[in-house]
This record gives structure tokens, C-alpha cells and sequence, in this order.
């Protein structure tokens, strides 16, 4: 008998292993059983020379490299079996729990929430109802498909229950004056702080780990990006329909349009989640290559507006507009830096590429701190602190941080003082910073400045 067949725990996690190796449409079962008899050689040969069996299986795995490094190579040497699985005609060979059937039925399911929730009295809180509960909804469905997938702990279960409670409860039950600050800040924030729930269940019972926080970011954009494809897909698609029958002379908009909206945004989310699960470790991410497609654009822009900024001082100081422009843009460069570190090899040296996002993220940092101080300014020549001014303050102090951090992590990097993983443990676990402000700004704020 093998000796790497002797611990039941480390048996155990062999068997983890090979799960998650053979969940990738690249990797057929002889390949996983290939992988397997290799992983076993190698702990024999490392437990002969004295290793323990746990410490010959990590040294082992690491030689022939995590799942995500494995489904990559057997995608490049053999990328005709990836075309041919992702239908989910194919998915004879996943688990229940991963094939596509689960997405569906939480999608399905979904839908007809939204669309029973459309029809109750849209007069209840000012028509503001679907509004506030479509965001719970959604977020709910996406969560609930990954705590089927993953099977955490109950604890994370109880803890993804609950974060996505919170700003469903307060959203719902606070007082808010319609059109006024608190309502807006509350509901800008409400979908960060439902997404951050979503992504504890996708991490599950790996919470702690920083890679699985990352793969959680890289599924974010991956996300976004099909969600966003299939949204112009449907928009064609319902145009072309609605110009063929107004040419028939039948009017369908008021009869099909609102089943067909809430069909497509309950289940679009699911299918755009299965699809980046299914497809994860095999393809090309999207997101970091357009990362590094706007990666050197953005840094003009930022040039410039900086540029821009403190010649016009005066102009920034009154415009809200260009303070919320800047602020999403800051979330832009955030974002580059992120998806561009996602599919960075960690043991790569630093290039030309990480010091033009240093020099990107020094911008940001720069602009930013002009934008605080005009706000300081602001909030004491005109009218005070309200909801709102306090809430962007809020915004641009975490992005200050974030990106102060980023940039001293790129800097060691940079200069060849630092390791990536140090980086990437930063970015991860500033994660919950951005949860933190947003049940802040959900729960804290609106009462503190009377619903106003």
C-alpha cells in the first residue's frame, strides 16, 4: 500500500484536491487520475526521505500547482474539450449543485418575486417599494446559488443571512423623506453592501484566505461584464421584437414588456454566475485584459484632470457633479488595479506595467486628497455637513486609504523591496472596509441627519 495512503486526514484532503481539479470542463476524469497517481509518487518519494504525510501532500501539490494553474495548462494543450462543455447540455459529468439547473431555478424563482412585487400598490412608500427590495432580491438569488455550490459551515450561512437583512431591514423600515439626501446616499450604498454579502458566501468557509477574496473580485468583473453583454443582447433583441410587431400593427410592450424585464434581470444575474464558474481557471479572464487595455488611458486622464483641478479650483469647488465624476472615477482606477492583479503571475517580477499603475494610483492619490480638501472648504463656506457631503467625504477618505496602501505595496514592489502577496493581502482584506462604510452610511447616517 501506498504510503501516502495511510493518514485519513490527509486523505481527505487529496480528496478535496481532486474535486476541485476535476470541476474544470478542461480536465476529464482520466486526467484527474493521471494528476492523482503523480500527486501520490511524489508524496511517497517526500515521505521516504522523512517528511510527514501532511507536509509531503502541500509540498506535492504545490510541484504540480493549484487547481487554477492545472485547468489553465489542460486548457491550452487541449482547448476543443472546453468549447464543446460549457453548454449545459454537457454537464453530465458535474456535480448537481454546479450544473446549470440550480441557476436557472433560482433565477426563475427570482423573477417571479420581482414581477409579484411589480404588481402590488406602487403607491406604498411613494412607489419607492420595488426600488428599495429589487437589490435584497437579486443579491439573495446570487448568494443562495453559491451557498448551494460551496456547502459552508452554518455559521457563514447565519452570516450571509444576515448581511444581506441588514440593509434590506433599515432601507425598508426607516422614515426617509423622498428625494432627499439620506434616501440617495442610503440607496447608493445599499447595493455595495449586498454585493460584499454575496461575496462572503461565494468565499464560504475560506473567508480568511486572500486568494479566495481575489477570485471573488476576478468573478466580480467577470460578472459585470456578462451581465452587461447579455443587457445589450436582450435590448436588441426587444427592440427587433417590437418593431416587427408595431409593423403587424400589434401593440406587445404593455402586455410582454413587464414579464419580459423581470424575467431578464431575475435570471440574467444567475446565468452571468454560472457562466464565469464554469468557465473559471479555463479562459482568459475579460476584465483584466481590458484592465490593461485602459490601464495606460486612464493614467492620461488622470494627468490631465489633475492639471485641470487645480488650475480651475474655484469651478471644483462648486459642482457637485464633478466631485461625483471624480469619485467614480477613483472607483475606476481601483478597479484597474484590481483586475489587472488578479490574473498577475505572483512570482513575476516587477515590469514597466506595475510602475505605470504606480504612477496611475499616484495620480489618483493626488487627485483625491485636492477633492477632500475642496470638500472641507466646502462644507464650511456654504452650509455645513448634510447626509450627502458627510457620505462623499466618507467615500473619498476609504479610497484615500485604499489607494495610499496600494501605492506604497506597488512602490515596494517597484523598487524590488516587496512580494506581490503582500499587495494582494491588502487589497483583499480591505474588503471589509468597504462593508463597513456602507452599513454605515445605510444605518448610521439617515437617522443622525433626520431622514433628510
Amino acid at each position: 500500500m501506498s504510503m501516502a495512503t495511510v493518514d485519513p486526514q490527509v486523505e481527505a484532503s487529496i480528496t478535496a484536491w481532486r474535486t476541485d481539479v476535476s470541476r474544470t470542463p478542461a480536465i476529464r476524469a482520466d486526467d484527474v487520475a493521471e494528476l492523482e497517481s503523480h500527486l501520490r509518487d511524489q508524496m511517497d518519494a517526500l515521505m521516504t526521505s522523512g517528511l510527514s504525510a501532511a507536509e509531503a501532500f502541500t509540498i506535492a501539490r504545490g510541484r504540480i500547482g493549484s487547481a487554477s494553474a492545472v485547468s489553465s495548462e489542460y486548457a491550452r494543450e487541449h482547448g476543443d474539450r472546453l468549447w464543446g462543455q460549457l453548454p449545459a447540455a454537457a454537464e453530465e459529468s458535474l456535480p448537481w449543485r454546479d450544473r446549470f439547473l440550480p441557476a436557472l431555478v433560482i433565477g426563475v424563482v427570482a423573477a417571479l418575486i420581482l414581477r409579484l412585487l411589480a404588481l402590488m400598490d406602487t403607491g406604498f412608500l411613494e412607489g419607492t417599494f420595488l426600488v428599495r427590495i429589487a437589490p435584497v432580491v437579486l443579491a439573495a438569488a446570487v448568494a443562495t446559488y453559491f451557498l448551494i455550490r460551496r456547502r459552508p459551515r452554518p455559521m457563514i450561512i447565519v452570516a450571509t443571512v444576515v448581511l444581506l437583512a441588514l440593509p434590506a431591514a433599515f432601507a425598508l423600515g426607516y422614515p426617509f423623506q423622498m428625494r432627499g439626501d439620506s434616501v440617495i446616499v442610503a440607496f447608493l450604498h445599499q447595493p455595495v453592501a449586498l454585493w460584499l454579502a454575496v461575496g462572503l458566501a461565494y468565499v464560504g468557509d475560506d473567508w480568511r484566505e486572500a486568494r479566495p477574496r481575489m477570485d471573488f473580485i476576478r468573478f466580480s468583473g467577470e460578472w459585470f461584464i456578462y451581465c452587461t453583454l447579455m443587457a445589450l443582447g436582450m435590448g436588441v433583441l426587444a427592440g427587433i421584437t417590437l418593431i416587427v410587431f408595431s409593423v403587424l400593427g400589434v401593440d406587445i410592450a404593455d402586455v410582454i414588456g413587464p414579464w419580459a424585464a423581470a424575467v431578464f434581470i431575475g435570471i440574467a444575474p444567475l446565468v452571468a454566475a454560472w457562466l464565469v464558474e464554469t468557465k473559471k481557471g479555463v479562459l482568459e479572464n475579460i476584465a483584466p485584459v481590458l484592465a490593461k487595455i485602459f490601464t495606460p488611458l486612464f493614467t492620461l486622464l488622470l494627468g490631465g484632470i489633475l492639471i485641470a483641478v487645480l488650475v480651475q479650483a474655484g469651478t471644483v469647488a462648486g459642482s457637485r457633479e464633478l466631485l461625483l465624476v471624480i469619485d467614480v472615477l477613483l472607483l475606476v482606477v481601483i478597479g484597474l488595479v484590481l483586475y489587472t492583479q488578479s490574473a498577475r503571475d505572483p512570482q513575476a517580477p516587477a515590469g514597466w506595467f506595475d510602475r505605470l499603475q504606480l504612477v496611475m494610483v499616484a495620480l489618483a492619490l493626488l487627485v483625491d486628497a485636492f477633492v477632500l480638501i475642496v470638500m472641507f472648504v466646502r462644507a464650511g463656506d456654504d452650509y455645513g455637513f448634510t447626509a450627502n457631503r458627510v457620505a462623499a467625504l466618507g467615500v473619498n477618505i476609504v479610497l484615500l486609504v485604499n489607494l495610499a496602501g496600494a501605492g506604497w505595496f506597488m512602490l515596494r514592489l517597484a523598487t524590488r523591496h516587496g512580494r506581490f502577496t503582500a499587495l494582494e493581502r491588502w487589497q483583499t482584506g480591505y474588503l471589509p472596509v468597504y462593508l463597513s462604510w456602507a452599513l454605515f452610511a445605510i444605518i448610521v447616517l439617515p437617522p443622525v441627519f433626520g431622514f433628510a
